[in-house]
């Protein structure tokens, strides 16, 4: 005998999930460029797959849908093959780290599916941005096709990525040929970065690799944390070589918004704060003038470095030299 409190129970399920809102192309389409996705959109009605490949977007991962999602078969042949091409966004999706194990093995896999392969070097060859775990696949693949897709994406201001595809990459003569020519470009750029005339100025003389990033906080609290929070980084790797950031975080602990100024080596991005900007040589300086004018003293600076022992002291005391830390 069903017991009634049970049944009632029963009843009450029945009729949530009843009135639950069935999933819609426009609402399927919301999801497909988000995390989302993985959790929300595996199983879904066959029109509304069908409604979401028919549609038009710029997205990375619906062109990657409609490429890799065969739509010629039954409902449930659709299904299966919708579900395999979101769990390869999901697979390029992951956190886990660049070189680990896992991911060598996941990316491996994906460039082993014909299918998804197919549809991955598409998706590259016409989106302007395509992932890393995208790129990582097709030098994981190694074919023309592959390297076709690749290639309009090298650039000299994107060789660090093209460094980091490295871990990824099998062994083919046209690729052992092109991340030769991305390791010569990127030894011409360190080699001619305006970062390199910056260690003569902090007293360190020339080094073959520059790079710091510098985290300095104020004396002044809100709440629990730093006011004003600043960030300073050189590094003769990158094509952006010079950034400075100062941030009052006291209208967020309000409730508010925070302000910042923001600038780089050629142009200022936001200046609420009204410090206005300088050249790399000048920012200890410009350090000291921002604390004036906002009315702190700055903290010894966290720094992070590829030099080590007398050398990344000296950047350390170049950065306070126009105000000493408490």
């Amino acid at each position: 005998m069903v017991n009634r409190a049970d049944f009632r129970i029963r009843q009450l399920l029945r009729t949530r999930v009843a009135k639950r809102a069935e999933p819609t192309v426009e609402a399927a389409l919301e999801v497909i460029e988000t995390t989302r996705l993985g959790r929300w959109g595996r199983k879904l009605p066959a029109h509304v797959i069908r409604g979401v490949l028919a549609a038009k977007s710029d997205g990375q991962n619906h062109l990657f849908l409609r490429l890799a999602v065969d739509d010629d078969g039954d409902d449930k042949k659709l299904a299966r093959s919708w579900e395999r091409a979101v769990q390869a966004i999901v697979d390029c999706s992951q956190l886990d780290s660049w070189g680990s194990k896992t991911r060598r093995a996941r990316t491996r896999a994906l460039a082993r599916n014909a299918r998804v392969l197919e549809a991955i070097q598409g998706t590259v060859a016409h989106v302007k941005q395509p992932s890393d775990d995208m790129l990582a696949v097709l030098v994981a693949d190694g074919s023309a096709a592959s390297i076709d897709a690749l290639v309009p994406h090298v650039g000299r201001d994107n060789l660090e990525l093209w460094k980091r595809l490295r871990t990824h990459a099998k062994r083919t003569p046209a690729l052992d040929t092109l991340f030769a020519e991305v390791e010569q470009a990127f030894g011409d750029r360190v080699a001619t970065s305006p970062a390199n005339a910056l260690g003569t100025v902090i007293g360190i003389g020339v080094v073959d690799v520059l790079w710091f990033d510098a985290s300095i906080s104020s004396d002044e609290r809100a709440g629990t944390a730093a006011r004003y929070q600043g960030h300073v980084k050189v590094d003769s790797r990158d094509a952006d070589w010079f950034g400075v950031a100062v941030v009052d975080i006291s209208g967020v602990v309000t409730g508010g918004r925070w302000k910042q100024t923001v600038f780089g080596s050629a142009t200022i991005s936001s200046d609420d704060l009204r410090l206005g900007r300088c050249d790399a040589a000048g920012v200890p300086a410009w350090l000291a003038r921002a604390a004036s004018s906002l009315g702190i003293a700055w903290e010894a600076p966290y720094l992070r470095t590829g030099l080590r022992g007398a050398k990344r002291d000296r950047i350390a005391t170049w950065l306070c030299s126009g105000a000493l830390p408490k």
